[in-house]
């Protein structure tokens, strides 16, 4: 099992450590936060693989900024400090599977400690440190990358590559979106046969068909329906599981190539659901190209994945939900957010939650909260007329997520967490004291901060909006209803959007917004 991960001057990351999950780590963030930085980075050292870095680039892999600052600090001091990538992966010392392997001992480590595990460490070659300067005095704009060597190494120091390790220590890594799908499946078809059979039918199988196969050519040269020259065509005499290439596996009387991408997406998955031969599982966004019902397969499929440690990416709030957010990682502004403090009630309620958004919520720097459609139909229209339509929800980068208002506290759990701002807009159910104060008291006003109107008389958003814009309601005829206040009650997401109409119109200018909505925008953007 891998306990921990250290990066340093690693793409986005400078300096970046974080502690494993035993089962499911799951990576969550935007596009560019470094979620597949990380999958990239312990593929690379768990790989040995120089060809893969040489397929990057060097210049590639390295921190921006930390070349910058050093070409900045060397114009002012020749001797400074050279830049290095370390990639360090510890694996859990309680393990008796670890501990056989002795050649993964040792101090070479950064935390100059005995433990195990192994690291990628690109820096100068020392052989070439006076061509190094010599290139840097020549152009001191210029980094020389050329200079610097690759190093795979286990803490005990002993060297490795991707051809010899001194250790056994199996992983895989599935990228969905650049999955080979063929080879996925040749190697599904391959664990299909060789679950429904035993190994000395298998034998008899291949050498049955071995032998067929040679029979039939030499009788299609005795009919002359080959032409015989300086070279025969002829079987391969030697045994090799490769014969499974001559095999497929159908689903029904569908031949699984003539399957769509999910589907074979899913059963290039499925043979790690039985396997005990694998200890770590990379997957790069495993939700795509699958439909709803693929995904709840998907979903299923990882919950029972149990004998190996899994490290995902996703961009999926059921993903993220399902296999419950104590086992995500929030990325953002180069650093790493562990939700393994939620508590069981809140992560189990997402789990259930069929209405899936907590991944924007997490996501958001800026959210507010409402716990009804007219709310969620009405805030970005009265945002918009609350800044003279200068500007969106989305353009102020503010995201708006609606759910019921026993439900707000679920999701300031998550933001006593990770610290976004978060507004509450509610009603005060006539009883605002309790209802809003009371309730919300313990929350730290610097990033969340309840709004409600504090007249207990208006109860909920309709009533206070047909209290301030009556005439307005009535002059732009919301209704053809006398009692205008019971059809906002009664018709919330009918009324909202008809509201939402006119508010859209370039000439209005006589609508109010409630003031305890003007305040949650006024301290929103604060």
């Amino acid at each position: 099992m891998i306990e921990s991960v250290i990066l340093k001057n690693y793409r986005q990351f400078k300096d970046l450590e974080f502690v494993c999950n035993p089962d499911k780590n799951i990576f969550i963030g935007d596009n560019g936060a470094g979620k597949s930085t990380i999958l990239e980075a312990i593929r690379l050292v768990l790989s040995g693989s120089f060809s893969c870095i040489s397929k990057i680039g060097i210049h590639n892999l390295f921190n921006c900024n930390t070349i910058e600052n050093f070409l900045s600090a060397y114009l002012d001091n020749k001797e400074a400090e050279l830049p290095i990538i370390l990639v360090e992966v510890y694996l859990d010392s309680n393990s008796d599977k670890i501990k056989d392997i002795f050649k993964l001992e040792g101090k070479h480590n950064s935390k100059n400690r005995n433990l195990y595990g192994m690291r990628l460490v690109i820096e100068l070659d020392e052989d070439y440190r006076q061509d190094f300067y010599n290139c840097l005095e020549g152009n001191q704009k210029i980094f020389p990358f050329e200079y610097y060597t690759v190093r795979y190494s286990t803490f005990s120091d002993e060297p490795y590559n991707s051809f010899k390790k001194p250790f056994k220590y199996k992983w895989e890594f599935i990228n969905t979106s650049e999955i080979n799908v063929e080879i996925a499946l040749k190697h599904y078809v391959t664990h299909i046969f060789e679950s429904v059979t035993e190994e000395g039918d298998r034998a008899r199988i291949f050498n049955g068909l071995r032998t067929a196969s040679k029979e039939y050519i030499g009788e299609l040269y005795k009919k002359n329906k080959i032409k015989e020259g300086e070279y025969k065509i002829d079987v391969d005499g030697v045994y090799s599981s490769d014969i499974c290439n001559f095999l497929t596996v159908k689903k029904g009387n569908i031949d699984i190539n003539s399957l769509g991408q999910g589907e074979k997406l899913l059963l290039s998955l499925f043979k790690y659901e039985a396997t005990q031969d694998i200890d770590v599982l990379l997957i790069e966004e495993p939700e795509n190209h699958l439909s709803f019902g693929n995904m709840q397969l998907l979903i299923q499929l990882l919950q029972q994945l149990t004998c190996a440690q899994c490290f995902l990416s996703t961009h999926s709030n059921m993903i993220a939900t399902k296999l419950e957010l104590s086992n995500s990682f929030i990325l953002g502004n180069n650093k790493i957010t562990k939700l393994n403090q939620l508590d069981k009630d809140t992560e189990k309620f997402f789990v259930k939650l069929t209405n899936q958004n907590v991944l924007n919520f997490i996501l958001s720097s800026k959210v507010i909260l409402v716990e009804g459609a007219a709310e969620y139909i009405l805030i970005d229209d009265m945002y918009k007329y609350f800044t003279d339509n200068s500007s969106s929800l989305y353009d102020d980068k503010i995201t708006l997520i609606s759910c019921n208002g026993l439900s707000f506290e679920r999701y300031l759990a998550i933001s006593k967490l990770i610290k976004n701002k978060v507004a509450v807009i509610t009603d005060n159910d006539h009883d605002y004291k309790h209802k809003v104060i009371e309730k919300y008291r313990s929350y730290d006003t610097n990033f969340i901060k309840a709004f409600s109107d504090e007249n207990d008389d208006r109860y909920t958003f309709e009533v206070c909006l047909f209290n301030d814009n009556q005439e307005w309601l009535e002059k732009n005829r919301i209704s053809r209803s006398e009692n205008i206040q019971s059809f906002l009650l009664n018709q919330k997401a009918e009324a909202a959007y008809r509201i939402s109409s006119k508010l859209s119109c370039e000439n209005e200018s006589e609508f109010i917004i409630p003031k305890y909505i003007k305040e949650a925008f006024e301290w929103i953007n604060e």
